[in-house]
């Protein structure tokens, strides 16, 4: 196997976006976002024995959200679903940013699981595996008919999709 240096691994987080104006603007539409996390396979070890302790972190419109994690495997399984209320700018306006989803994959030095304040903390050490961008479609619309209502529901199907580590998409 290949060895990596800690270079090789570096990785510099974008910078936190100011969702401020966005919010305040009375174009925004409330969801409920839900996001599946189910399995990874043949993830890259992260660490001397060629294992790792893997954890997703998804984030959208300023939320971050994180799974449990799974501990020394390459092939996790998660069966998680990780919900939040989000605002996102109208579809419907022309000049509204396209919201993306960001999912990231990294792997816990610890093995303990994170919460969404510990990313930020340089004592707690996590190295990043890769990550994953969905542009998401919210007019794109089914009927969901739940116990007493119907619901317009924005629904992607599962899909296996390949994290990559970089821009030049290893």
């Amino acid at each position: 196997f290949p060895t990596r240096r800690s270079s090789d691994l570096a990785y510099t987080p974008p910078p936190k976006m100011d969702f401020s104006q966005l919010r305040m603007d009375s174009n925004q539409v409330n969801y409920v976002m839900r996001v599946f996390c189910y399995v990874a396979r043949r993830l890259p070890s992260a660490d001397d024995g060629g294992i790792a302790n893997p954890f997703i972190v998804v984030r959208c419109s300023g939320k971050t959200m994180v799974t449990k994690v799974k501990k020394r495997t390459l092939n996790p399984e998660w069966y998680e679903t990780l919900t939040t209320e989000i605002e996102l700018p109208n579809q419907q306006d022309e000049n509204a940013p396209a919201p993306t989803l960001v999912i990231l994959l990294y792997h816990s030095d610890d093995g303990r699981d994170f919460l969404p304040e510990d990313l930020e903390n340089k004592s707690r050490k996590k190295v990043l595996l890769g990550r994953y961008w969905l542009e998401l479609d919210t007019s794109v619309r089914k009927k969901f008919k739940g116990l007493t209502e119907t619901i317009d529901i924005i629904y992607k199907k599962p899909k296996w999709v390949p994290i990559v580590y970089d821009k030049d998409d290893v």
